[in-house]
């Protein structure tokens, strides 16, 4: 499995679709209603929430990945990929430096 962090500046007009299409292991095959995230069974981009991005003027994305063979669960993957993502808007990286 490969988790990352991932900072996209604001001029990119990053999406989770689009930073799904940086990554080999992550399909946009589901995406949610609010456009917040996308998911397959062997992969997630999440934009997550920050109140006070650490970043100003970029967006922050959480990944995972699963590159390796296996039995692939869609609905494992956004349970992980939602923890994920609210572990990490809990985290420094979503406070800013003052």
């Amino acid at each position: 499995m490969i988790a990352s962090q991932e900072w996209w500046d604001e001029a990119s007009r990053a999406t989770p679709q689009k930073v799904a299409s940086a990554h080999a292991h992550v399909e946009p095959n589901n995406i949610s209603e609010d456009g917040r995230y996308v998911h397959s069974s062997r992969g997630a981009a999440w934009q997550v929430s920050c109140r006070e991005p650490q970043r100003s003027k970029s967006e922050l994305f959480i990944v995972i990945q699963i590159p390796e063979s296996g039995t692939p669960d869609e609905d494992s993957m956004k349970r992980l990929a939602k923890a994920y993502a609210e572990e990490v808007a809990s985290s420094d990286k979503c406070v800013r430096n003052h």
